[in-house]
């Protein structure tokens, strides 16, 4: 029974992380405040995502069979502290890494998309493309590298702007 409740903490705090981390894969904001979260240069980084491709590859179904479980509930804790350490990181990082030059690009868009967070409309979508060309701008020169996610989220916004 013990190892049954261990086993269901375990795969609610992968969902925990998961879920952190999502923030990080769907919000524009984050990817423009703190692009180190994907600075695979980085130890922390680069342990928080192979932590999550072991915890991921051990679960199935959303729980993992009686075989792996001992190795998924370690696996989980060994990705909780690795993504304690890569959030805290890319949070104290932030844009302080780049350039200056590129520091301020991501400051500008993240202003842009702040701006477009209060209009609606056609100035919405004016100001939402310019986050989209500077993220564009920004990841095609290696600056950051942005989740399908995010420039999938950016143009579904675009669109819900103009058809307003």
């Amino acid at each position: 029974m013990l190892q049954v409740e261990t086993t269901e903490r375990a795969v609610e705090h992968h969902r925990d992380v998961l879920s952190a981390y999502g923030a990080y894969e769907l919000d524009p904001a984050m990817l423009l405040q703190y692009p180190a979260m994907w600075d695979l240069s980085a130890a922390a980084v680069v342990a928080f995502h192979d932590a999550l491709e072991v915890a991921v590859g051990l679960q199935t179904e959303g729980y993992p069979g009686p075989d792996s479980a001992r190795e998924y509930i370690d696996a989980v804790t060994t990705l909780r502290t690795n993504w304690a350490k890569a959030d805290r990181y890319a949070r104290s990082t932030g844009t302080s890494t780049l350039p200056d030059a590129d520091a301020q690009s991501c400051d500008r868009a993240l202003k842009l998309l702040r701006h477009a967070e209060g209009t609606e409309g056609p100035e919405r979508a004016a100001y939402l493309q310019q986050v989209i060309s500077a993220v564009d701008t920004l990841g095609n020169r290696g600056v950051i590298h942005p989740p399908t996610q995010i420039q999938a989220t950016l143009a579904g916004q675009v669109r819900k702007a103009i058809e307003r």
